[in-house]
Parts: C-alpha cells; sequence; structure tokens
C-alpha cells in the first residue's frame, strides 16, 4: 500500500476473499510495510550545497519545500518528511505505516566526478544505505536490495 491509501481505497475485489473460500479477510489492525519509499538525508543535501557549485548544483529551502538542482535533474518544490524523520513517522502514523525502506531517489550520486561519488559512503550520504539515527531505526530502514548492492559494489 502506497503512503497516503487505505484499504478503503483499494478495489472491492481486493477487499473480498475469492468466491467459496470463506468469510473476507479482515484488516482491521493491520500495519502496512512501504518497501519503496525516498529520503534525503541531511548530509547529503549539505553535500550537493557545497560540494556541488563545480557541477552547476543547487540545494535550496524555502516556505514551500526544498528543491535541488544539478545535471542529473532538478527536485522541488518537495515537502520537508522527505528529510525530517519526525515529520516522515507522524505521517506514517497517520495512514498505518508500521516501516518503510528507505532510499535516495534523483539526483542520487550521479551529479559529480568520481571523487564525489566515491567519497558520499564516508560522509553518509551513499544513496543506497541512509544514515538513520537510532530512534528512527526501527521505523525507517535501509532499502535491503539497496543495501545488497552498496556491499557489492564496494568488493569490486
Amino acid at each position: 500500500m502506497a503512503m497516503g491509501q487505505s484499504p478503503s481505497h483499494w478495489p472491492k475485489a481486493k477487499r473480498k476473499a475469492n468466491p467459496g473460500r470463506g468469510a473476507p479477510l479482515s484488516t482491521e489492525g493491520v500495519r502496512s510495510i512501504d518497501i519503496h519509499a525516498h529520503y534525503y538525508p541531511q548530509t547529503y543535501l549539505e553535500a550537493i550545497a557545497e560540494d556541488g557549485k563545480r557541477f552547476d548544483c543547487e540545494y535550496h529551502m524555502t516556505d514551500q519545500g526544498f528543491y535541488t538542482k544539478t545535471p542529473a535533474g532538478n527536485q522541488g518544490p518537495l515537502p520537508t518528511k522527505f528529510i525530517d524523520l519526525k515529520q516522515r513517522i507522524a505521517e506514517m502514523d497517520a495512514t498505518g505505516v508500521a516501516v518503510q525502506a528507505i532510499s535516495l531517489t534523483t539526483p542520487m550520486n550521479y551529479w559529480g566526478d568520481a571523487e564525489i561519488s566515491s567519497s558520499s559512503p564516508r560522509r553518509g550520504t551513499t544513496a543506497r544505505a541512509p544514515r538513520i539515527s537510532p530512534i528512527h531505526a526501527a521505523r525507517c530502514l535501509p532499502n535491503p536490495a539497496d543495501a545488497l548492492c552498496a556491499m557489492s559494489s564496494s568488493t569490486t
């Protein structure tokens, strides 16, 4: 179930059991797991703002949200829930999401040179393993597929 959706948004066919197979399943008390969610660690946005200048990259915050501009793409305005995990968890609670597997999205680490891309993991800005505080770690996990990609690419 996508963030912001509830079982009431599902087609009726999904809410009812298959004919002849018993009563419909209840979704009461069930909390979903979002396996595709995005997060921008503040350190990553700071890297765009600081290191990105020589690549014509920008990051800035406004009252409407935040913006990024890179050769890999432009984003914005994006809501601060993509940066602030307290806001994210509040929305997760409001929509019944128990856990999210999170990763970066555009522009990933594709806006710099090899030096920028290889230094990102040490700075906590890797697209594949964003650093999460222990307070939020049980609710916002690095996407397992991204973590596996990071492990395989770090050994090559």
